[in-house]
C-alpha cells in the first residue's frame, strides 16, 4: 500500500523558531492527521470509537484491513460487511459481518438477523455451519493436559461425515460414520444403566430388559441375533421363530439342522447330543447316555470321571471305576469300593453325617438346640496314632460317651485310664509335731499319683468324684491330748452330715489322750473339682514321726 503523507520528523521541521510555514506545509500538516468528517472515523464524547464502512450500500462494504507491513500490496486479513457469495454477481450479497484472509476467502461470517455463524462459508444453514474442501477434520476439541490429545472430532472422508470421541491416548471409543454405502457405529464398552461397564455391552437396573425386534413382515424370524467369527466368516444366529414363540439356534449354511427350544420347555435336537468321539455315542442311541425300555443308562468301558472346569487330570472330584465297581471321592484310582480323600467337613455339623478319609462326623443338635459341635469318630484327629471317639456336647465336660452294649461287651488288651483320673497319695510326718498346727505339714511323701497333694500340707481334687481319706496318728508325749480334724476349704469339715458343728466334727476327726495311744479314722466323701482338704492338729500334746500319716484315693469320678 502506497502512503504519500509526511511523517512526524518532516512536519516538525516546518515549525522551527522564527520560521514561517508555507501554505503547502500547512496543507501537509493537515493531511497527515485523521479527519472525522472525511475519513469515516469518529469519537463522540461518551461514545465508543465509530468506524464507517467504505462502499455502496447495495454492495460489499469494507470496514478494516490488517497488514503485517503497510508497504505490502495486500492486507493479511480484512473485515467487511455484506460480502458477496459470488464476487461477479451483485445480487449475491449476504447481510452480515465477514472476516476474510489474504486470498479473499471468507473464514468467519456472522449473518445479520438470524445470527447464524459460518466458518468457511457465507451461507450458514444453521446456528453454526462449517464448510471445507478436502480437509479431513472439521471440528475438534483438544485436551492440552495430555500433549494436545484430540478427544472430540467431527471430520469427513470422501464426503461422508464422521464423529469420533476418543480418550487421552487417542484410541477411538465412539465413532459414528455417515457413509451411505457402509454406515457404521463403533463403541468401546457400552454401559446402559451403569457408569462402569465390565463387558462390551452391560445393561443394569431394575427390571432390566434388552429387546431386539424385527419389524419386517414375512420374515421367518421375528427377532434375530447373529454371532460371527470374522476370521472365516462363519456365524451362528439366534432367532425367535415367527408365530410359534420358539427360540432357534442355527447356522445359515445349514438352517435345517437348527436347535429349537419350545415354549413348553421341550428342546429339539435333530441330530442328537454327541458324547465321546463317535457319532454313535449320543442320547436315544447306543452310546454313553441312552434310554432302553423306560430306563436310562450311563455306560463307560472302564472309568467315568467328574472334575471341575480347568482342573488337571489329577484333580478329579469323582472317579467311577465301572470295570471294578469302585468309587473314588476327592481323587483318582479308588482302592476300595468307596475311597474318600481330601479334607471335607470335620466340624460344625448340619444334621447330616459327613465322612472324610480320617473322620466320621455325626450331626445332630446339642442340648441347647444348636449344632455347635458333634460326635466324631476319627483316626488320629485328637490324639496321634489312635482311634478317637468324641461324644456330643457343647462343653468339653459334656462330651462324654455312652456305650450301650445290649448283649454285653468284651474288652481285650490294656485299658488306659487318663492321668487325671488316677489320683492317690500317702504322706507321713518326718519329725515329731507338738501343739496346734493348721494346716499340718507332712514332709515324708510316700506316693503322690497325679501330683494332687501340694505344698506338703493339702490335697486338691482334680475332678468331681467320691474320695476316700484315712488318718492315722500315735501320741508320744505326757503333757496333754492331741487330735486331728479333716478340714474342707479352710472353712468347714469334710463330712458335713450333722446338723451342728459338733456333729460334723465327730464324723471327720480323731483324738489320742495318753502316751503311745494310736487312733485312726477313714472318711468317704463327695468333693467338687478344686476342693482343698487338709488336716488341722489341736491340743497340747505331740505326735510321733513316721507312725502318723495321711492317705487318700479317688474311688469314682462323677460326671
Amino acid at each position: 500500500m502506497e502512503i504519500n503523507k509526511r511523517n512526524r520528523t518532516e512536519l516538525k521541521s516546518y515549525f522551527k523558531i522564527n520560521d514561517k510555514p508555507t501554505q503547502e506545509e500547512f496543507a501537509d500538516f493537515i493531511e497527515a492527521g485523521l479527519n472525522q468528517a472525511e475519513d469515516g472515523i469518529a469519537k463522540a464524547q461518551g461514545n465508543p470509537l465509530s468506524v464507517q464502512a467504505e462502499g455502496e450500500t447495495v454492495g460489499t462494504q469494507e470496514v478494516l484491513d490488517i497488514y503485517e507491513n503497510l508497504s505490502d500490496d495486500n492486507p493479511q486479513w480484512s473485515i467487511n460487511l455484506n460480502p458477496r457469495v459470488n464476487p461477479a454477481e451483485p445480487t449475491s450479497n449476504q447481510s452480515g459481518l465477514n472476516i476474510k484472509d489474504a486470498t479473499g476467502q471468507s473464514r468467519l461470517f456472522i449473518k445479520s438477523g438470524e445470527g447464524n455463524v459460518g466458518i468457511g462459508t457465507l451461507e450458514p444453514a444453521s446456528k453454526l455451519t462449517i464448510e471445507s474442501k478436502n480437509i479431513p477434520s472439521l471440528l475438534s476439541v483438544v485436551d492440552i493436559t495430555n500433549e494436545r490429545a484430540t478427544i472430540f472430532d467431527v471430520s469427513q472422508q470422501k464426503g461422508d461425515g464422521i464423529l469420533s470421541l476418543r480418550n487421552s491416548s487417542s484410541s477411538t471409543n465412539i465413532q459414528l460414520s455417515g457413509s451411505i454405502e457402509k454406515p457404521n457405529f463403533f463403541l468401546g464398552k457400552v454401559g446402559i444403566g451403569t457408569k462402569d461397564p465390565k463387558t462390551n455391552i452391560q445393561v443394569s437396573g431394575e427390571n432390566t430388559e434388552l429387546r431386539i425386534t424385527n419389524t419386517r413382515q414375512g420374515d421367518a424370524t421375528s427377532a434375530r441375533l447373529s454371532l460371527e467369527n470374522t476370521a472365516n466368516s462363519e456365524h451362528w444366529e439366534i432367532g425367535l421363530q415367527q408365530g410359534q414363540d420358539s427360540l432357534m439356534f442355527f447356522s445359515p449354511k445349514n438352517a435345517s439342522k437348527k436347535i429349537v427350544m419350545k415354549k413348553e420347555g421341550r428342546l429339539e435336537l435333530p441330530s442328537g447330543i454327541i458324547f465321546g468321539r463317535s457319532d454313535t455315542a449320543h442320547i436315544n442311541e447306543d452310546g454313553a447316555l441312552y434310554r432302553h425300555a423306560g430306563d436310562a443308562f450311563l455306560s463307560t468301558k472302564d472309568n467315568f470321571f467328574i472334575k471341575n472346569v480347568g482342573a488337571t487330570d489329577e484333580e478329579v472330584a469323582f472317579h467311577f471305576n465301572t470295570d471294578q465297581g469302585k468309587i473314588g471321592i476327592g481323587g483318582k484310582n479308588p482302592e476300595a469300593p468307596l475311597s474318600i480323600t481330601g479334607t471335607g467337613k470335620e466340624g460344625n455339623p448340619d444334621g447330616s453325617m459327613h465322612i472324610t478319609n480320617g473322620c466320621i462326623l455325626l450331626g445332630g443338635k446339642n442340648s441347647d438346640g444348636n449344632f455347635s459341635d458333634s460326635a466324631q469318630i476319627s483316626a488320629g484327629k485328637h490324639k496321634e496314632d489312635s482311634l478317637n471317639i468324641v461324644g456330643m456336647g457343647k462343653e468339653v465336660a459334656d462330651r462324654k460317651i455312652d456305650i450301650w452294649a445290649e448283649g454285653g461287651m468284651n474288652i481285650r488288651g490294656n485299658v488306659h485310664i487318663p492321668k487325671h483320673f488316677v489320683v492317690a497319695f500317702s504322706v507321713s510326718l518326718s519329725t515329731n509335731m507338738k501343739g496346734a498346727k493348721n494346716p499340718l505339714k507332712f514332709e515324708q511323701v510316700n506316693y503322690n499319683m497325679g501330683g494332687n497333694f501340694k505344698e506338703n500340707n493339702h490335697f486338691e481334687a482334680p475332678v468331681k468324684g467320691m474320695y476316700l481319706f484315712t488318718m492315722c496318728m500315735r501320741h508320744n508325749t505326757d503333757d496333754g491330748d492331741v487330735g486331728w480334724k479333716l478340714r474342707l476349704n479352710n472353712t468347714g469339715f469334710v463330712n458335713e452330715g450333722g446338723s451342728s458343728e459338733e456333729e460334723q466334727q465327730e464324723r471327720s476327726w480323731l483324738i489320742a489322750r495318753t502316751k503311745l495311744h494310736m487312733n485312726s479314722r477313714t472318711v468317704l466323701t463327695l468333693l467338687q473339682a478344686g476342693d482343698k482338704v487338709h488336716i488341722e492338729q489341736f491340743g497340747s500334746g505331740g505326735n510321733d514321726n513316721f507312725s502318723s500319716g495321711f492317705e487318700g484315693i479317688l474311688l469314682q469320678a462323677v460326671m
